[in-house]
């Protein structure tokens, strides 16, 4: 395993990764400083690519004899089923990399006060920051406290690990016994970890002739970019557990490799592997579905999988609403097809894996006659956290949630926490308040109180439970319909119905769903981190990488949902990163059937559309 080092020493493995660091009063003194340092590079050749990766004709690593991180089979189910095939079709795809670029960059305040070390932090998840500091440095996470701001500009995934940055501006303030800054600036963003996707699979579906699935064989190749840093060593083995998807599949066998290359590490961008693995699994249906002559959506209803289905990898979907969510959206793929017919139109079904394990801790105290919630793993970063959890602290307590404080994101709310990401906010953290709310409960029947009519008699009480439970399913069905006019394709409709089991705030669900379905579709358009083969990237801007315009993402989005509850404690099911999961299946798919109607291509092979796929289409206007 080839760890990412706080600052390069002998060999710096990709453009952006730090060298050195200056300690400056102001950032006019810093950029005089820079002029002062200086770093002798002898070039070496690079490994720009997947393909590159895998030839292993320069290994970037000296310690190591390829350039392979991981090489495991995930396989499952009754492999002899496969042997039942009377179809076998093949689907190839590259996700290519791109940047997450959330509203603010990465940043930290690092202040060590002689007994403690504080750190202000822009992240994801406070208890891992404080967890990869503590390694980093060697002090105990005990003496390490760590504070998120209280809206957080977004994050993707991004702000989800400690950098090296944070880990300099630690010792730094250690060593100084003076606060130390790290504002990450949106140039620097661009090159820096953690980048999303990069991705090349290559699957056979099997299938009976009458459209019945058996199963999935096949490879994923993830580039986790020049170390293993955060989750990235494990993204290939994940998608390759999910590429079953919502489908009654009997079996499943794949090769999950993780590559090293010469560019920045990869790891979880919205979705993290859920959109990757869906993109696959329905383009591999619909490949299957034109093999038949079968409708894509009744192949679709014929394999659907029913609730509590166990899948040949080992999930169970549980109350998924797999079958629910695809026959709501049945109706409008029927009638959009027919008021379509010059478009693409596509419809994509997924499972929607959220991330609950091990599970969250929740401290509830009363203090001046009201309750304070303490969630200290999760944090709002546009989710409405604090509403949404005043709302279910309030149910839970029998009070309004104007009497209900809510204090999330950071290491001083709770024992230990995990974090904000996986779609798992709500659905985790709702069920540790409600364990919690019942402990209080407990405690005030056996001090023989009345609540919450003696809550001023329980000044300074305080509990503490946690939640553990595994991961559960939510499901999706989303319709795209794409046109080709003007010589460029365009959303015309779309439509999605998810199931997000019980409700609090309806609007900030389908705003999330809404926002989710913007950067897949951003994904399929626009986006791509593109680098030459020698490792150089070809984007110098926020631009540069694709990044889309207001008016590129005004799109005509219709959503439903509906509510099965979930096995936890409120019935929750997370939607953070089911938007994106659907909106990059739905227009890929819907984009690739809009091409081929034109003649363009016979199927898409890449995201983001190929630069001489809109060459054809200009030529063709």
């Amino acid at each position: 395993m080839a760890k990412h080092p706080v600052l390069a020493f002998d060999i710096v493995n990709y453009v952006g990764q730090p060298v050195a660091a200056v300690i400056v009063d102001n950032k006019y003194a810093g950029e005089d400083a820079l002029d002062e340092v200086y770093v002798e590079y002898e070039p070496l050749k690079a490994v720009g690519s997947i393909e590159d990766a895998l030839k292993g004709d320069v290994v970037i690593h000296p310690s190591a004899t390829d350039n392979i991180s991981l090489d495991v089979n995930v396989s499952g189910g009754n492999l002899d089923a496969f042997q039942e095939a009377e179809v076998v079709v093949h689907r190839r795809l590259h996700q290519s990399r791109l940047v997450a670029n959330p509203l603010e960059p990465k940043g930290c305040i690092a202040y060590f006060d002689g007994g403690h070390l504080h750190l202000y932090v822009s992240a994801q998840s406070p208890f891992r920051i404080r967890a990869d500091v503590s390694e980093a440095l060697g002090i105990p996470p005990e003496i390490i406290k760590v504070y998120s701001p209280k809206n957080v500009g977004g994050g993707f995934g991004n702000k989800v690990p400690a950098y090296p940055e944070y880990v300099i501006a630690a010792y730094a303030s250690i060593k100084l016994k003076r606060p130390v800054k790290w504002i990450e600036t949106r140039k620097e963003h661009l090159t820096n970890p953690t980048q999303g996707r990069g991705i090349l699979s290559e699957v056979d579906i099997y299938a009976k002739r009458d459209g019945t699935i058996i199963g999935l064989r096949g490879r994923i190749v993830v580039d986790i970019g020049a170390y293993n840093f955060t989750i990235n060593t494990r993204m290939a083995p994940f998608i390759a557990s999910l590429l079953t998807g919502p489908y009654k599949m009997r079996a499943i066998d794949v090769k999950a490799v993780a590559v090293y290359t010469n560019l920045p590490p990869t790891g979880p961008y919205r979705g993290g592997g859920r959109p990757e693995a869906a993109l696959i699994h329905e383009t591999a249906v619909d490949a299957l579905s034109e093999e038949l002559g079968i409708d894509p959506l009744e192949i679709r209803l014929k394999n659907v999988a029913d609730n509590g289905f166990k899948t040949p990898t080992g999930w169970d979907l549980g109350n998924y609403g797999g079958r629910e969510v695809l026959q709501k959206a049945a109706t409008i793929y029927k009638k959009v097809r027919e008021e379509y017919p010059h478009a693409g139109v596509a419809i994509a079904l997924f499972a929607e894996h959220i991330r609950v394990s091990p599970g969250e801790s929740c401290r509830i105290e009363v203090r001046n006659c009201r309750v304070v919630v303490g969630l200290g793993g999760i944090g709002p970063h546009g989710q409405a956290h604090r509403t949404a959890f005043k709302i279910v602290a309030a149910r839970a307590l029998d009070l309004s949630p104007e009497d209900v404080d809510v204090v999330l994101a950071t290491t001083e709310a709770s024992r230990w926490g995990v974090g904000s990401f996986g779609s798992r906010s709500l659905a985790v953290g709702a069920a540790a308040i409600i364990k919690a709310a019942e402990a209080l409960k407990r405690e005030v029947m056996r001090r023989g109180l009345s609540w919450p009519k003696d809550i001023c008699a329980l000044e300074g009480l305080v509990v503490e439970e946690e939640f553990r439970g595994g991961d559960i399913f939510g499901s999706g069905a989303h319709i795209a319909v794409v046109e080709i006019s003007s010589g460029k394709p365009r959303i015309i409709y779309y439509y999605a119905v998810d199931n997000v089991g019980n409700v609090v705030l309806e609007g900030q669900i389908k705003a999330q769903i809404e926002g989710g379905v913007a950067q897949g579709v951003s994904q399929v358009f626009f986006e791509e981190a593109k680098y030459d083969r020698e490792g150089n990237p070809l984007f110098f801007s926020i631009i540069g990488s694709g990044f889309p315009t207001a008016q590129d993402l005004s799109l005509p989005i219709v959503s439903e949902i509906i509510t099965i509850p979930s096995s936890l404690p409120g019935g929750y099911i997370g939607v953070g990163e089911a938007g994106t999961t659907g909106g990059l299946s739905a227009v890929f798919l819907a984009l690739e059937k809009a091409l081929k109607k034109k003649g363009i291509i016979t199927k898409l092979e890449r995201t983001p559309v190929p630069e001489e796929v809109y060459a054809k289409l200009i030529d063709l206007n």
